[in-house]
Order: structure tokens, then sequence, then C-alpha cells
């Protein structure tokens, strides 16, 4: 038997991006079919080689995790003879991921209307902790900072104690790139229907901000006093609440109305 056609199969992605939320875009993209080229620094490599659990000098568990289904090349961003490459790449490429600082690509001539320029048809999307405008726009952030920027932290631990990080400090990165992919998706549906590609801008803090259900309308139309810290609780869900007990974790919780 042959192999089975993937969903993404014919699509080719360019990698620019390194750590963890722009390359998970790539990453997703790659899983489904899609060739990806990531492009790592002369040298060192990727950052992302060195962190976490090692398996030998200069490569993780971490790397081989989030770089797997990706054809590795090396180039240099800050010298003519490699913007020319990547170019050339962009020239080919359905979507290109990146997540530097913005206006770090416009001053190596790799900006949206350089690439825009060399193929119409592109789709870049762009990673930033928050977003290409606003007075934000320069600064950097990572996971951390996402999560307090969004309000999750505010929301995450116990209400007699200070806020903690929700889960691990990587969630909004993880979650901003598979937001990012649905991105690249959306904008692969509008070149489809216009054969004109496009930028999709997210905020590393934006796709935490749209998990936090009714508290922002809430908090701005009702005028109620934003929810607190709740430990094990579920608000108005009563009793719904988690039992350690000995070695297996118990959840009650009410149905109401018919089954």
């Amino acid at each position: 038997m042959g192999l089975v056609p993937r969903a993404l199969d014919g699509l080719s992605v360019l990698d620019l991006a390194t750590f963890v939320a722009a390359p998970f875009c790539a990453t997703l993209l790659g899983e489904f079919g899609a060739e990806v080229i990531k492009v790592e620094q002369p040298g060192r490599g990727d950052d992302l080689r060195r962190l976490g659990t090692p398996v030998r000098e200069g490569l993780s568990y971490w790397w081989l995790v989030e770089s797997r289904n990706k054809k590795s090349i090396t180039c240099n961003l800050r010298v003519p003879e490699g913007q020319a490459l990547i170019k050339r790449l962009a020239a080919a490429a359905d979507v290109l991921a990146e997540n530097f600082r913005p206006g770090t690509l416009e001053r190596w001539q790799l900006g949206w209307d350089e690439l825009r320029g060399v193929n119409p048809a592109l789709v870049m999307v762009r990673i930033s902790a928050f977003g290409q405008t606003g007075p934000y726009r320069e600064r950097p952030g990572f996971g951390r900072i996402a999560a307090a920027m969004s309000g999750i932290s505010y929301l995450s631990g116990y209400p007699d104690r200070p806020p903690v990080s929700p889960g691990t400090p990587t969630i909004p990165d993880y979650l901003a790139g598979a937001l990012g992919a649905f991105g690249a998706l959306v904008a692969l549906e509008h070149r489809r229907r216009t054969g004109q590609g496009q930028v999709v801008d997210l905020a590393l803090y934006e796709p935490m901000l749209r998990m936090l259900d009714e508290l922002v309308p809430v908090s701005r139309y009702a005028s109620l006093t934003p929810r607190a810290r709740m430990g094990l609780r579920a608000g108005e869900m009563v009793p719904l609440e988690k039992f350690l007990a000995s070695w297996v974790l118990i959840t009650f919780k009410i149905i109401y109305g018919p089954e």
C-alpha cells in the first residue's frame, strides 16, 4: 500500500523563528504534511537545541520534539548574502513563520513589504510579545509575561496566596503557535479565493486572553469585581472540587437538567 496523502502535502513553510511559539506553528503544519525548512544560526544552530533535557551536547529532547518533520539549513540573516537566500526561499514558499521583535526583519530588509515584493501570495505569520503595532510593540516577552498580561496568572492559585504561572510557563507559547497555525490556514483559504497573501499578526498574550471565557465582558459591562483565585474550586458550579485520596484524584460534579 502507498502512503496515505496528508492534508497539507505540497505546502511549503519557511521557519525563521526560534524557541517555541512560531516554531510550534510550523511544527503543526509539518505534522499534516507541509514541507518545513527550518533556518538556524550558523555555527551554533537554534537556541532550542540547548534547552530542556540534553540528549548530548548541542541536542535536546525539546529540540527533537519541536523540530520533527523539518529540514534544517543555516543562514545569517544579518548579512546581504543571507538576506538574498531568504528572499529566494520566500519566493517559492506558501507560509513564512517568524517571532523576532517587531522591526527586526525590516532592518534586515526582510519585512513584509520586501517579501511581498518577491511573492505576493505569501502568508507571513508574525508572533511577538505585543503585536506589530501599538505602544508595547518593541518590548520583548516570553510565556510568563504573556500569562501575566492576559490575566490568567492572576486567576491561578489559591485566594489567600500570590498568583502563580498556569501550568508550565510555555502554555502561552504553545497556544499562540496553535492559533498561529489556524491563522495561517485561514489566510491560505483567503489566498485560494483571491490569490493574495497576507500577514497573520499575533501577540503572545492574545490567545490566553481569549481563553478567559466571560471575564472580559463581565468586567467591562456588568461592572462586577473580577473573578478571584479559586484554588481547586470552580465558581458557581457547586459541588465541584478535587480531593486527593491516596493515589486517586476524584472530581464531583452535578449535572443540571435532563440527561
